[in-house]
């Protein structure tokens, strides 16, 4: 057909042939089409991810074993049959309001579409609202095409869909993979989940540069708010998620104490660490003063959020501190600080700040998180001597008061804390992959309801709090930007050493920090998009 049919005019048989690296040269030095490309893979990718698991979906939906794939595959074609509806609409659609917000549009609905599918009780369901999910998906595609010919070349133009599709097909391939990991990791409702979150963030992403249908400024600034997105996903996310899936491992195959691992860290890493930062930090009086008064307004506002949720869903008091402890204590350490890094490009301004409130996290937990978990079980006196015993309120005044006083350490004592410190992050994700490993992973709807109450709490309301006690204590530019930035992390750790030691509620706290920590990639990034850094 493509013999007969098909006729290209004006083709120079003479003209200079590119090479592959030739061509991802000049590809490079487009941003706004690098941008694009990434967004086909991620198109792809977040179709794929969910192959694999459609069949094992449909059975817990209620379908028949021996019926399954047919169903599945019913499924599955039901956004083909959308999209051949709707994409020629999306097409005429696009040329008069602009590809750009056809584009959009097509991942708001396609990231809206997976959430909705978290709720589904019955494969019927499931499969209408899949078809629905295709008639705006449908628009995807046809504008990230006629995108491509807008910002590229004419004699490019071949070899820019070449490598498009070379996007397509990695994704295509990666896909698959991913979601059949994930699957075996959470249950297949969390993969609907943050498969949404990511097509809602592109979204986002993209209506804050919504007059890019005009060639090539197009996607700087959007490209950059991507970056940051795809670096803390490949930065942050996944050297977390490969350390907790080697925990996961390491448990399954060996059944280990997961209690001595807690009591390494609370004992013995995490004061190290701590020490390290605030002796190595310098710190200005003004900026210390400031950084309290917002940390101690931000806790109690908070504070008080969280506990009026909690009364207003009657939780038993083991699972009410638990919930406290998993918005209240947030990640500044190990997945604060480099995302402070990046986000203000390695400012010591903003390094100190992000230093104090890792400081009070510290402090936090291992004295009102200590008292919180033990409250409904033990008196006074008994928890009162379990926080005096926690190393990190010695360490803390210590280290700050060796630092005004530029007291020197000894190589081999800085040698040996460095190899402390050094062990802290990986020993704490460690503990929390052998926590999540010993679990059966049987969740039930009120329990996910739980965890999904707990990431809104932290990664919505926490920046949106975070901004307001900065308008009340009248911080603003940078420090603002850095105290808001700081305030939108995932769960801390220190949750789940906490419901470990001393078991309260250790199945919602890990699942938390995880869940947490995966949604993170897109709230965070939306925080970075809107604060303009």
């Amino acid at each position: 057909m493509a013999s007969f049919f098909v006729k290209e005019e004006k083709f120079n048989r003479s003209g200079k042939r590119s090479s592959i690296r030739e061509d991802l040269s000049q590809a490079v030095h487009n941003r706004t089409f690098i941008t694009l490309l990434l967004l086909v893979g991620l198109s792809t990718f977040s179709v794929m991810i969910l192959e694999p698991l459609l069949t094992i979906y449909m059975t817990e939906l209620g379908g028949e074993q021996s019926d399954a794939s047919l169903q599945a595959g019913i499924v599955f074609s039901a956004v083909g049959i959308a999209t051949l509806i709707a994409a020629p609409q999306w097409g005429k659609i696009g040329q008069r309001i602009g590809f750009i917000k056809v584009l959009v549009i097509g991942l708001a609905g396609g990231g809206i579409g997976n959430l909705l599918q978290y709720f589904v009780g019955h494969y019927t369901e499931f499969g209408a609202l899949r078809f629905v999910y295709g008639l705006f998906f449908a628009g995807v595609y046809p504008a990230l095409n006629a995108m491509i010919v807008r910002v590229t070349e004419p004699e490019f133009r071949g070899r820019a869909f070449s490598l498009s599709q070379s996007s397509t097909q990695l994704a295509t391939m990666l896909g698959p993979v991913l979601g059949g990991l994930l699957s075996g990791w959470i249950p297949i409702r969390w993969v609907f989940v943050l498969n949404g979150l990511m097509l809602l963030c592109s979204a986002f992403l993209l209506f804050r540069k919504r007059h890019l249908d005009h060639p090539e400024p197009i996607l700087a600034g959007g490209g950059r708010k991507m970056t940051v997105f795809l670096h803390i996903l490949v930065n942050n996310v996944l050297p977390i998620s490969i350390l907790i899936a080697l925990g996961i491992v390491l448990q399954r195959s060996f059944k280990l104490d997961i209690r001595t691992l807690s009591k390494l860290n609370f004992y013995l890493f995490s004061p190290a660490i701590m020490f390290k930062l605030l002796y190595n930090t310098a710190i200005s009086l003004t900026l210390f003063g400031t950084v309290m008064a917002f940390f101690a307004l931000f806790m109690l506002l908070q504070y008080a959020l969280v506990s009026a949720v909690v009364r207003l869903r009657g939780y038993e008091p083991s699972m009410r501190s638990a919930m406290q402890c998993s918005v209240l204590f947030y990640n500044s350490a190990n997945y604060g600080i480099p995302l402070n890094q990046l986000a203000f490009h390695n400012n010591p301004y903003t390094l100190s700040v992000q230093v104090l409130i890792m400081m009070m996290q510290s402090l936090i937990p291992n004295t009102y998180g200590v008292y919180s978990v033990n409250a409904h079980k033990s008196d006074w006196r008994q928890i009162r001597r379990v926080i005096l015993s926690m190393p990190v309120i010695y360490v803390i005044p210590v280290a700050l008061l060796m630092r005004y006083l530029t007291v020197p350490l000894p190589d081999s004592v800085v040698t040996s804390v460095d190899y402390l410190s050094n062990a802290f992050i990986g020993t704490a994700l460690i503990t929390l992959g052998v926590q999540l490993g010993s679990m059966a992973w049987r969740i039930s709807r009120k329990l996910l309801s739980d965890i999904g109450l707990s990431l809104a709490l932290r990664l919505a309301a926490g920046p949106l709090l975070a901004w307001g006690t900065c308008e009340a204590i009248g911080a603003h530019g940078l420090l603002a930007s850095a105290l808001i930035v700081s305030s939108a992390v995932p769960t801390s750790l220190s949750s789940v050493l906490l419901a470990v030691e001393f078991d309260n509620e250790p199945e919602f706290a890990s699942q938390t920090v995880f869940a947490s920590t995966a949604v993170s990639t897109v709230t965070v990034a939306a925080v970075i998009a809107m604060l303009g850094v």
